[in-house]
Order: C-alpha cells, then structure tokens, then sequence
C-alpha cells in the first residue's frame, strides 16, 4: 500500500473466510479507487471496439453482488432497482441505461449492493456451521441446494475480479501493466483515469 493507492492486499494466510473476505474487498477497492471522482461523461467513454462503460460496469457489478449472495447464497431478491428491472426486455438493462444515471447514483448503488453483500455474510457467519444457510444454485429441475457456501463466494470473486480488472486498464489478452494500459488509454484521450 501506498500513500496514492488505499488498497490493502489481501492476506496471505487466515480462515478460507478472511482471505476470501481480503479479495473481495481488494478487488471493490481497486474499482472504487479507479472509479472515484469520475464524471457522468467519463463513466460513459468507450473503449472501442467494445461498448463497455465504466459506469455500466459499476451498475454491472452491483447486480452481479445482490445476484451472488441475495438469489444465490440465500435465495432472496436482488435489491432495488434490480428487483423490478425489465430483465425480460433487456438482458443488458444495467449496461443499456448506466449512461443516463448520475454518478453519485451509481456509487450508492455499487455501496449498497456491497453493503448488503457483506450483511448476508456477516449474518450467515454469525451462528454454527451447522445452521448457515445453504448455497442454493440453480438446476434444470429448479433449485437445489448445496452444501458449499464458500463456492458461491469463490466463484462471485471469480467473476467479478475480471470486471474490476478492466477497469484497473486490463482488458483480455492485453498483456501490459495496469499501469501502462492505462497511460495508453489516457493518451488516446479515451479515460482519463490513469493514477
């Protein structure tokens, strides 16, 4: 860590909890510190050829969070206003109309899914192995249940950790540092985030 980047890295030996609790965490902080101060028209700029804004992939990841652990770790709804979006219209709803949400929206958005995140974690570890909830993953027959808590949280990490790379400047197959795939974009006028 230093004195420009808050992050602090994950650990390197704990509870399987505590360190994926560290990458979660790390990985939030690498898009909050990547994203932080950035304007409605900066949340919108493109990198060609791919259509993918910052801003909705902040809306992205906040549904990707409430999907993980409300419908999947514990079977419950998404939050607002995922809960009642037009899924069934648009499959890329949070992608589609990011560019009209006001940044501080989206922050709150991003904050409140984490923090509701974290609210079904600390709950569910709160009581005795025995009594956490289930994963509950969806099957063809339905949903089923299964014992491995900890694979909806891997996997969430899993999945979500590319998304936040991205917007650290990564972007598959582009093998430079963060850093210089940042300048790069920065150069070209296309995000002015490089820190």
């Amino acid at each position: 860590m230093s004195d420009d980047d808050p992050r602090i890295d994950p650990p390197q030996t704990g509870t399987e909890i505590e360190i994926l609790r560290g990458f979660l965490t790390y990985h939030r902080d690498t898009f909050r510190m990547k994203t932080a101060g950035l304007s409605t028209t900066q949340l919108a700029v493109t990198l060609p050829p791919s259509p993918v804004t910052l801003g909705g992939m902040m809306k992205h990841l906040a549904v990707v969070e409430s999907g993980w652990f409300s419908e999947v770790f514990v079977g419950g709804d998404l939050i607002p206003p995922f809960d009642t979006a037009p899924w069934d219209d648009d499959r890329d709803w949070e992608w589609h109309t990011a560019g009209a949400d006001d940044p501080a929206e989206l922050r709150g958005l991003y904050e409140r899914s984490i923090a509701e995140s974290q609210r079904i974690t600390d709950e569910a570890l709160a009581g005795p192995a025995s009594d956490r909830p289930r994963c509950l993953l969806p099957d063809l027959g339905g949903i089923r249940p299964r014992p491995a808590s900890g694979w909806a949280r891997s996997h969430f990490r899993d999945a979500a950790g590319p998304d936040r790379g991205q917007a650290a400047g990564g972007w598959p197959g582009d093998q430079r540092s963060s850093a210089a795939r940042m300048r790069a974009a920065t150069a070209a006028g296309r995000w002015e985030i490089a820190r």
